[in-house]
């Protein structure tokens, strides 16, 4: 099958980039084949979680379709399982894995789902399909760096965004705290707020009452931020009164430092600077402008809303997995 039909009906330098895409994939996945640990895929054989040398013997092979290439088949010698070098990457089975990469990078750049969709020639559920499992990968690798506490929690920044799913209507807060010294995002959690501004009265006749869950997202944040404490830790908040009580009560180890308003938003956007350097949560604002630029969903105002929490919060895992440098496309 030649695989530059399933990729897209253009022709020329559309076909020569995702050729390029193709061989990079393949010069990547091929060192990770050489590094890779072989074992047995059946749990219940022995040679599952202590292979000995040589249990396999080499099986033939098959072709994939995406880039024409041979991958060996081997069987176990002793429950007599066959199995590929490729059965044991995270992209196991996937028919594009050449698009992860793209797919990853364009998503966190202010590109829709539809757009990808239309520019890579791709079905709108093949864009779906890759951003979860991108976001699986980025939430696993996130997990795994908090286990290592190999965060700096030092100097740390925590304050909230808002947005809203379906309608404007129904406002989200989004909870996230950040590390000072390069910006990376410690946590980042998601839920549901209760009304406010002008349009309160307009959403309680149009959807009744509406419970704030913020509290639980906050929370979370400041749980995992406990979590990664080796020593002294300063948290630098804005003056919301229920800052206090919640910090004292989850990271009751951290100095609590909040800045006050400077005054009316008017008059702060009046006199703000092109670069606020001065800004004791300056950090935080940097990383929250980003979100608002680089996530579609995110931005003040387009036609992109979020329909799902859910998928919300992996959208801000993948902007996380950008921020903080993690590559979760293999």
């Amino acid at each position: 099958m030649c695989l530059g039909r399933e990729v897209g009906r253009g022709k020329g330098k559309d076909n020569a980039a995702l050729e390029h895409l193709r061989g990079q994939y393949f010069l990547v996945t091929s060192f990770f084949v050489t590094k890779a640990k072989a074992h047995c895929p059946n749990s219940s054989c022995k040679n599952h979680l202590t292979p000995k040398q040589r249990f396999y013997i080499k099986r033939g092979y098959f072709i994939t379709q995406w880039n024409r290439g041979r991958v060996p088949r081997y069987q176990c010698l002793d429950c007599k399982k066959s199995f590929s070098s490729h059965t044991f990457y995270r992209t196991y089975r996937q028919k594009k894995p050449y698009l992860n990469d793209t797919i990853y990078r364009f998503y966190t750049s202010a590109t829709t789902q539809r757009r990808l969709a239309k520019i890579l020639g791709v079905n709108l559920k093949t864009v779906v399909r890759k951003f979860l499992f991108l976001a699986h990968n980025a939430e696993a690798m996130h997990l795994e760096k908090l286990g290592k506490k190999e965060f700096d929690v030092a100097h740390c920044q925590f304050d909230e965004m808002l947005t809203f799913e379906h309608t404007r209507l129904k406002p989200i807060s989004i909870a996230l705290a950040v590390q000072k010294q390069d910006s990376k995002l410690i946590s980042i959690q998601v839920a549901q707020s209760h009304y406010q501004g002008i349009l309160s009265s307009v959403a309680i006749r149009k959807y009744g009452p509406r419970e704030d869950q913020s509290h639980a997202a906050r929370s979370r944040v400041l749980t995992t931020l406990q979590s990664q404490i080796k020593g002294s830790c300063t948290l630098v908040t804005d003056a919301k009164l229920v800052y206090r009580t919640e910090v004292a009560s989850h990271v009751p180890e951290a100095t609590l430092v909040q800045i006050k308003n400077r005054g009316s938003r008017l008059q702060r956007l009046l006199g703000a600077k092109r670069r606020n350097i001065k800004d004791p949560m300056f950090e935080l604002n940097l990383v929250a402008a980003k979100i608002r630029h680089d996530l579609s969903r995110m931005a003040r105002k387009v036609w992109v809303t979020t329909k799902c929490q859910d998928r919300l919060h992996k959208h801000l895992m993948l902007f996380l997995a950008s921020q903080n440098g993690y590559s979760i496309a293999d």
